[in-house]
């Protein structure tokens, strides 16, 4: 992914996670994502009070190829897999949206 898609995914999934974390749980749970050259993860991070450190979840990889956007989720904790719910899009924010509308359950398991 070129810079400036790098930048705006970025500024777009900072701007998610403020809004979905509030600031009062921020102590007890936490988003977090990183990237690579194609691929963006979004984590969910919470603390071990015994290791004193936070332990991370994969939620969600976002992967960009020729220019489009697909979505894999790890319902089982292993592998990841489409998320035949959401449609591969060019848009990053629409493949978000559907991230956070989760119709099917799989991501935000409830």
């Amino acid at each position: 992914m070129d810079l400036f898609t790098y930048k705006r995914i970025c500024s777009i999934l900072e701007g998610y996670i403020a809004v979905k974390v509030p600031a009062d749980l921020r102590a007890s749970v936490r988003l977090t994502y990183r990237t690579s050259k194609d691929t963006v993860i979004l984590s969910e991070e919470r603390p071990d009070w015994d290791r004193r450190e936070w332990m991370s979840t994969e939620l969600v990889q976002f992967h960009f190829h020729n220019g489009t956007w697909r979505v894999y989720a790890k319902p089982n904790g292993s592998e990841w897999i489409p998320v035949s719910s959401i449609s591969p899009s060019n848009d990053f924010e629409e493949v978000l949206e559907q991230v956070e509308i989760d119709a099917q359950e799989v991501i935000w398991v409830t």
